[in-house]
């Protein structure tokens, strides 16, 4: 989902927006030559509504360096650098500024 949203972000931000709620992980990105795109995401969530943007490449780089299936997003607020951990793995640790969007 996240690779198909990179392809449609801006060439220039190369932005996402990820908003979560209870359940549901919501990815979307905008380019004005291309349009919108979306795509929603069952996950382990529970808590305030939070929407938060990233750079996707940055994110894409993060997972692929993750070798397993679940990873955990630590996320404060909209402002607060996201931190990104392998849920079997408490070792490494990952950390990703957030961008407005």
């Amino acid at each position: 989902a996240l690779r198909r949203m990179a392809t449609l972000s801006s060439e220039k931000s190369k932005g996402v927006r990820i908003a979560l709620k209870d359940g549901q992980m919501e990815i979307s990105s905008s380019n004005p030559e291309l349009g919108d795109a979306r795509e929603d995401i069952e996950v382990d969530y529970s808590g305030q509504e939070v929407a938060i943007g990233f750079n996707a490449r940055y994110l894409l780089d993060i997972l692929q360096s993750i070798d397993e299936e679940q990873v955990a997003f630590h996320l404060k607020d909209n402002l607060s650098p996201g931190l990104m951990t392998p849920v079997e793995d408490k070792n490494y640790l990952a950390v990703i500024m957030p961008m407005r969007l």
